[in-house]
C-alpha cells in the first residue's frame, strides 16, 4: 500500500501502535531508505488537527538537523585536533594600518612548536619563531596575499622550544571580500613537512657535492646513447672540461653527434672503429688514440667507459670519462682543425 503526496511511502508492516496513531515501517520511494511512518488515527483527526503533526515533524527536522551539526562540529574537531594538519583562519582590517588577527588556529600547533598557544598565536609571535633566512619571504608573501588575496603554497621553518627546525608548509586562499573588492577573511592549512625537507636537502646536497667533483675533475665524464641498426652515437651529457681538452663546449657535442668521432685522428680512425666494434660486444670501452683541437693541435686521450644497459637493449646507453694523456706522448705537429659536419658525414 502507497500513502502520502504522489504515493511517496510504500507502507511495508506496522511496528507499534498507540491510543492516538500507529507506526508502520515505510519505505520512502524518493529518497530510498526506510523510515518509520506515524499515522494518526482516523477517529481523532477532526479533534486533534494537522497542528500537532507539523509541531512534531518541526521538532523532528529540528533535532535532526542539530544532531548532524554536532557530528560535523566533532568531525572539524577531530581534524583540528587529532588530524595531520593544523587548520586556521584570520581576518585583515584594511584601517590606515593594514592588520591581521588570527581567528583560529588548530591546537596540534601546540605539540609541533612545544609551545602554549599563547606563544605563537599572535602574528609577531609568530613571526619571532620563524627562523631568520625565511621572515622576509614570508612577509612578503602575506602582504602580497592580504593586498590581493590570491592562494599562496609556501615552505618556510620555525623555531621548536627545543631549538629543533620545524618546516611548515603553509597554504591557504581568500574566502571573502569587503564591499571594496578588498580580502578581509582568510583560511589555510599548516601541515609538517620537516622529514620530507630535511631528505630533499641532504639530496640536494649530494648533488651538489656530485655536480662540484663532475665539474672539477681533470677529466670529461660523458654519457651517450648507440642506435646499432644506424651506429649513431648521440651524447646525453658531456663534462663542459671538453671545452678545454677538444675546443669545443658540452652544447656543440650533444647537439651534433658526429663532432666527436671525426676529431679522431686520420691515422687512428680505422683502429678507433675497431676498438669501438669490439666494446659493441663486450660491453667495456678502454682505449688511448690522437684526436685534434678546434685549434688544429693534436691531443692524446685515454677514454674508458662501460655499457650500463643490458646487451641488445636500444638505445645502448654508456657512461665514461675521457682523460687528456698528451703529456705522456711526444709533440705533433698541429694538423687541419675539423671540418666536415653531420650532413657530409651523412652524404
Amino acid at each position: 500500500m502507497f500513502v502520502g503526496i504522489n504515493n511517496r511511502y510504500k507502507i511495508e508492516r506496522e511496528v507499534g501502535h498507540g491510543a492516538t496513531a500507529i507506526v508502520y515501517s515505510a519505505n520512502d520511494t524518493e529518497q530510498h531508505r526506510h523510515v518509520a511512518l506515524k499515522v494518526l488515527r482516523a477517529e481523532l483527526v477532526a479533534s486533534v488537527g494537522a497542528e500537532r503533526f507539523k509541531r512534531e515533524i518541526d521538532l523532528t527536522a529540528r533535532l535532526e538537523a542539530e544532531r548532524k551539526a554536532a557530528e560535523a562540529e566533532e568531525r572539524f574537531r577531530e581534524l583540528a585536533e587529532l588530524g595531520p594538519m593544523v587548520p586556521y583562519s584570520f581576518v585583515v582590517d584594511h584601517g590606515e594600518e593594514v592588520r591581521i588577527e588570527m581567528r583560529y588556529m588548530g591546537p596540534l600547533m601546540s605539540e609541533i612548536l612545544g609551545l602554549p598557544r599563547e606563544a605563537w598565536i599572535e602574528p609577531a609571535r609568530w613571526l619571532e619563531l620563524m627562523h631568520p633566512d625565511d621572515r622576509e619571504h614570508v612577509v612578503t608573501q602575506t602582504t602580497a596575499n592580504t593586498e590581493l588575496g590570491e592562494p599562496w603554497d609556501v615552505d618556510y621553518r620555525m623555531i621548536a622550544a627545543d631549538g629543533r627546525i620545524v618546516w611548515l608548509n603553509d597554504r591557504g586562499r581568500c574566502i571573502e571580500r569587503d564591499e571594496a573588492g578588498r580580502p578581509v577573511r582568510f583560511q589555510g592549512v599548516l601541515l609538517e613537512v620537516t622529514t620530507r625537507r630535511t631528505a630533499e636537502d641532504a639530496l640536494a646536497a649530494e648533488h651538489a657535492t656530485l655536480r662540484d667533483l663532475v665539474e672539477g675533475m681533470p677529466a670529461i665524464p660523458w654519457t651517450h646513447t648507440v642506435d646499432t641498426n644506424s651506429g649513431w652515437t648521440r651524447y646525453l651529457f658531456i663534462g663542459s672540461q671538453s671545452s678545454e681538452l677538444l675546443g669545443y663546449t658540452a652544447e656543440e657535442l650533444i647537439a651534433e653527434p658526429y663532432h666527436f668521432p671525426r676529431m679522431v685522428h686520420p691515422a687512428d680512425r680505422r683502429r678507433v672503429e675497431r676498438a669501438n666494434q669490439i666494446s659493441d660486444r663486450t660491453g667495456v670501452w678502454d682505449d688511448e688514440y690522437r684526436v685534434i683541437h678546434r685549434d688544429g693541435s693534436v691531443r692524446w686521450i685515454h677514454g674508458v667507459g662501460r655499457r650500463v644497459t643490458p646487451a641488445g637493449w636500444e638505445p645502448a646507453t654508456w657512461h665514461g670519462v675521457t682523460f687528456d694523456v698528451t703529456s705522456r706522448h711526444a709533440p705533433e705537429e698541429a694538423k687541419p682543425a675539423p671540418v666536415e659536419d653531420q650532413a657530409e658525414r651523412q652524404s
